[in-house]
């Protein structure tokens, strides 16, 4: 029997955070990097949150972008335009872990 009944569609909301890398670690990233390809020429990294927002509530972004503001900002001059690689871990089920430590406290 198949169910009629659609999984709703989770919003991520994007907040851009500072630099990610401080000036000591982007060169000494930068020279090993060229190591490997001596056309790369510069390397910047920022910090970028995803937040996933329950269907139907109401986030308060702004709150949330002022929590996720920290650290230095990203150089003004930075050129987006170069290239963007994105990294990111695997995304965490809070509701899976809490079910899971309380199934765990309960045994």
């Amino acid at each position: 029997m198949s169910s009629s009944r659609s999984n709703p569609v989770q919003p991520l909301l994007c907040f851009e955070g500072g630099n990610a890398l401080s000036a000591f670690r982007a060169q000494a990233l930068l020279a090993r990097l060229q190591a490997v390809n001596g056309r790369i020429n510069g390397v910047t990294a920022r910090h970028v949150h995803w937040v996933m927002t329950v269907p139907g509530a109401v986030a308060d972004s702004g709150r949330l972008a002022a929590l996720l503001r920290y650290g230095e900002p990203m150089p003004a001059d930075t050129d987006a335009s170069a290239g963007l690689v994105l990294v990111m871990p695997r995304p965490i089920c809070l509701v899976c872990q809490a079910m899971s430590a309380a199934s765990w406290r309960m045994k």
